[in-house]
């Protein structure tokens, strides 16, 4: 996984070694959207619409990420749907 890393610069490098290494229907399964791909399409133009402004100088020793989800404290922001697939991308699986 450390060549990810080296190589890849934005979501759009990490599709194309995805899309290498995967095996077909893995990887076809995983970028397909529902119906006519417009959750896709949805998905990317609101992920669009996000610029990210570097902060120089800044003093960063106090960051946190740490907010609430549905009333509980989360020490980061990160939630997984509950699907029967959820697993399927786990890099020791593939």
């Amino acid at each position: 996984m450390a060549d990810i890393d080296t190589r890849a610069l934005n979501g759009g490098d990490l599709r194309v070694i995805a899309r290498r290494r995967l095996p077909r229907g893995v990887f076809d399964f995983v970028e397909r959207g529902s119906e006519d791909d417009h959750a896709v399409a949805n998905n990317l133009a609101s992920f669009n619409t996000y610029r990210l402004v570097p902060a120089v100088l800044k003093d960063v020793s106090k960051c946190t990420l740490a907010t609430q989800i549905l009333g509980q404290p989360s020490p980061m922001p990160l939630v997984v749907a509950p699907t029967g697939a959820a697993g399927l991308m786990w890099h020791d699986l593939v």
